[in-house]
């Protein structure tokens, strides 16, 4: 699952847990990696066409026909939310006589606007943003409320999309404090990779351009001239689709090649559910570079881990790491910068310790799901008395 998957399986399971009754609309293509969920009454899997340009919109479609059946019937279905905020039409609350509520992640037109200041001229992927841009618009004219993930999000939607600012509710997203803590062993997966005491730096994201791969491959290189046995291990995509996309993958191993890391790089590819947290813990370092980000989930579910990290100063990401006290931040797109605020916090393992604490008491208090919930069942109160 992607970053809106398991904002939404949280969501889910957490609204449940506070007692509310909560049924889920999921495309049939996840039913392989989705094992838990066939069969229960509380996920409805929405045929979907397999085909990559039409799977979002093919979706969209089918589970709006699905939620107008339920809307028609006798069913007590108080509130629609939509917690992905771009791929096709949604519905409004005139539709179907119901509030609807959409969570936007990524404020599509601030992306766009810094990939074209620092030069990046691929058509394809600005077709794609402008699609994006103007789905996740329409979604935020017609939903009656919008969660923001973040104050950076929800400024990029009143400036981006002419939203007006009441509309808008800051509600960030939560990470499992259970499924992600201190206590999860990463002693198997350093077993795996054949990893000693080697310092283990993890990038986990999807290998698109805005992620700034590049920028940490650079510092990385530096950091091998300090730290030969430095391991860097890049936890996303590892697919033809990528390629096809954005063209990251082939620049990424064009980058590997041409500075020999070929031993100290490793692209791990997607992994499991189950996995994920045992990577966390077997890191000595959490790393996100990104250019543009609305929120940085990734940062959450290190944090949880009690890990140190390292990321950019840029979208949201400053509003959940906290510079010097729960991790590191540093400019965008300076490799340089990177590189020694990666090497500071290897080198100084009373510095790592302090920064994993805090980020692990952070977490506790602001971004727990029960947390996040709640705050969005508050939502749902407030949309249902005041649904216009």
């Amino acid at each position: 699952m992607g970053g809106e998957g398991t904002y939404t399986a949280g969501l889910h399971n957490s609204l449940s847990k506070l007692g509310h009754n909560v049924t889920t609309l999921v495309t049939d293509l996840e039913m392989q990696t989705l094992p838990k969920t066939t069969g229960r009454s509380d996920v409805i899997f929405v045929p979907t066409l397999n085909i990559r340009q039409l799977r979002l919109l093919s979706f969209y479609l089918r589970a709006n026909t699905r939620i107008r059946e339920i809307a028609k019937g006798n069913c007590a279905m108080d509130v629609v939310h939509y917690t992905n905020d771009y791929g096709g039409p949604i519905l409004s609350g005139e539709d179907i006589h119901r509030p609807v509520i959409v969570t936007m992640h990524h404020p599509y037109a601030d992306e766009r606007g810094v990939l074209r200041s620092l030069g990046y001229r691929d058509p394809a992927y600005f077709f794609m943003m402008l699609l994006k841009f103007t789905s996740a618009q329409v979604a935020c004219r017609k939903a009656t409320k919008i969660i923001a993930v973040s104050k950076f999000t929800a400024g990029g939607i009143v400036t981006g999309y002419g939203v007006p600012p009441d509309k808008i509710t800051i509600i960030p997203d939560g990470v499992d404090t259970n499924r992600f803590n201190p206590g999860v062993s990463g002693d198997a997966v350093r077993e795996q990779w054949k990893l000693g005491s080697e310092p283990l730096i993890v990038f986990v994201g999807r290998l698109v351009r805005n992620k700034g791969l590049h920028v940490l491959l650079k510092a990385f290189t530096n950091l091998l001239k300090e730290a030969r046995d430095a391991k860097l291990a890049i936890v996303g995509e590892e697919t033809k689709t990528t390629l096809k996309q954005d063209k990251v993958f082939e620049e990424l191993m064009g980058m590997i090649k041409k500075f020999n890391l070929h031993k100290s790089v490793k692209l791990v590819g997607k992994v499991s559910e189950e996995d994920l947290p045992k990577i966390y813990a077997a890191a000595d370092l959490v790393v996100l570079p990104s250019l543009m980000e609305g929120f940085g989930m990734v940062l959450l579910e290190a944090m949880a881990t009690a890990k140190p990290c390292v990321a950019t100063q840029v979208g949201g990401i400053p509003e959940v790491v906290i510079d010097g006290k729960t991790g590191i931040l540093v400019p965008p797109n300076d490799s340089l910068e990177l590189y020694k605020a990666i090497s500071a916090v290897l080198e100084d393992r009373l510095l790592s310790r302090k920064l994993g604490q805090a980020g692990r008491q952070r977490v506790e208090n602001k971004f727990s799901w029960n947390i996040v919930a709640k705050d969005t069942a508050v939502l749902y109160e407030q949309a249902l008395e005041h649904p216009t």
